[in-house]
């Protein structure tokens, strides 16, 4: 089965990182949603990608430097919304787990701790191998996605335990599933969309048919992109035959 996994829920349809659009891409079929906890000011966290508001609201603030409030008002005069981690806990029940993509960088164990309690199988996204460490004592290495900064430090991740591994598009080349499978078998492999021809910073992650042939070619184990829809009907034809 070829994991598919909705980049800030289904961005190409709803606001992204937002309760909407995250169970919309459980609904058309997303095996995993991905979304980015951040921390305001007041020690809240919310749903945001970006360090400042300028690209969805035209705020040039930081969401770090603003309470929970500020940035709710802020979104709001953009006709946008602000999703919480408290409004995941009470109200989000899919069948698809939801991946963090870990931008607040903890640097204990207190927060994966946390995904660990919530009503849903939580995945870890990290960016350090300290941060991978952590994860995988407390949530165990099958719910934790190495968000490599560089193809090279493959190695250390999944010797700090990563069951998932995480490779650009981009870096299909000199690094591939296979080989990082030889060294870690029972790992899953995961490729991020990634074209290079398309400037938008967004929707250079869509992803397309042609990425998904290369992705399930090279023995890829999943995909993370934008595109859900298109990526669950295209895996589901192949699938089928």
């Amino acid at each position: 089965m070829f994991t598919l996994i909705a980049h800030r829920g289904a961005c190409c349809e709803a606001q992204e990182n937002t309760l909407k659009s995250l169970e919309m891409a459980a609904d058309l079929g997303a095996d995993v949603v991905e979304c980015d906890p951040g921390l305001t000011q007041d020690g809240k966290l919310i749903l945001f990608h970006d360090n400042d508001l300028q690209r969805l609201a035209g705020d040039p603030r930081k969401h770090s430097d603003m309470t929970r409030s500020e940035v709710r008002e802020s979104l709001g005069k953009a006709g946008l919304t602000l999703t919480t981690m408290e409004d995941l806990e009470n109200h989000y029940r899919k069948d698809a787990a939801i991946l963090f993509d870990m931008k607040i960088h903890p640097t204990d164990e207190i927060f994966f701790r946390y995904l660990k309690n919530l009503p849903f199988r939580a995945i870890a996204g990290v960016h350090s191998v300290s941060e991978a460490k952590l994860a995988v004592e407390v949530l165990g290495g099958e719910n934790v996605l190495a968000f490599m900064p560089k193809p090279e430090d493959w190695e250390a991740y999944g010797s700090a335990g990563c069951g998932n591994l995480r490779l650009w598009e981009h870096w299909l080349g000199e690094y591939t599933p296979d080989l990082l499978k030889a060294k870690f078998p029972k790992a899953q492999v995961w490729i991020m969309a990634r074209d290079v021809n398309n400037s938008h910073p967004l929707h250079c992650m869509d992803g397309s048919k042609e990425s998904i042939d290369k992705a399930m070619a090279m023995h890829a184990d999943g995909m993370l992109l934008n595109d859900i829809r298109m990526a669950r009907a295209y895996v589901d034809s192949k699938e089928a035959k």
